[in-house]
């Protein structure tokens, strides 16, 4: 039962990516259009981890042979009792199409 909240977060993100991806061009122009775009996702998919301030540390976004990508990657850790922890490695990535 522990896992399931951190289990689902990494879904959420997913779609969130995702629909950052799905959005148009010029609402996605930049990197700080991107990272607003995907906190608002986030927020709607109630995944409160993540703020203005720690969500540049999480995500990149890079130019990869002439097409963007957004690049994601954190670790997300559940106590599970006593010093045991569950721990889930994203590191995940989408390309963004169209513009140059």
């Amino acid at each position: 039962l522990r896992a399931f909240p951190i289990y689902t977060e990494y879904f959420s993100m997913k779609s969130a990516m995702q629909s950052v991806a799905n959005q148009p061009f010029s609402e996605r122009n930049s990197p700080t259009k991107v990272r607003s775009l995907l906190l608002k996702n986030l927020d709607i998919n109630s995944v409160y981890r993540f703020n203005e301030g720690n969500i540049k540390e999480i995500t990149k976004v890079k130019k990869k042979n002439s097409k963007r990508y957004l690049f994601v990657k954190y670790d997300a850790s559940e106590r599970l009792f006593g010093n045991l922890h569950l721990t889930l490695k994203v590191d995940e990535s989408i390309e963004l199409s169209g513009g140059k």
